[in-house]
């Protein structure tokens, strides 16, 4: 039996994603803005950019 948990896909968090949370927390903006705009067009334009063999590239828009 193990002594610790085996973890599966734990992500990496460092300092400057720790920092972006406290300047979230510290200026009152904890709902929808820019900061969520901006990271599900990073989101999107990093996940879209490599479609699957044999998708259809139209679907995408």
């Amino acid at each position: 039996m193990r002594k610790h948990f085996l973890v599966f896909g734990s992500p990496l968090i460092e300092q400057p994603e720790i920092d972006e949370v406290g300047k979230s927390l510290k200026c009152g903006w904890i709902g929808t803005g820019l900061k969520v705009n901006l990271s599900y067009f990073l989101f999107r334009t990093s996940f879209y950019s490599h479609p699957a063999k044999g998708s259809d590239p139209s679907r995408l828009k």
